[in-house]
């Protein structure tokens, strides 16, 4: 089994789109009972969600929010390991 893994912004997205029909059945290919497919991205679960269905994005796991998030193929999260908010807020106000 190969574990493969792409970039979102700038390596299937250009300019926000999925240039061409290359990609697509690039993916198309790697998507199969030998390779599991993973997507990275700084982006966060909504925005990447957005762009999913929008190009039909397929995979197998993605990672978002810098590594915080991540999610299956029918998009249930796995891991999450963001950070509170009152602990951030609190962070940056210096009170811890």
């Amino acid at each position: 089994m190969n574990l493969l893994f792409s970039d979102l912004d700038g390596t299937l997205l250009n300019n926000g789109k999925v240039e061409d029909n290359d990609k697509k059945a690039i993916l198309k290919y790697l998507m199969n009972d030998e390779n599991l497919f993973v997507i990275a991205t700084g982006r966060g679960l909504d925005e990447f969600l957005k762009v999913k269905e929008k190009h039909g994005l397929v995979y197998d796991y993605a990672i978002l929010s810098g590594g915080a998030l991540i999610i299956d193929d029918k998009d249930n999260i796995i891991l999450n390991r963001s950070i509170n908010f009152d602990k951030t807020k609190a962070f940056f106000e210096g009170t811890i």
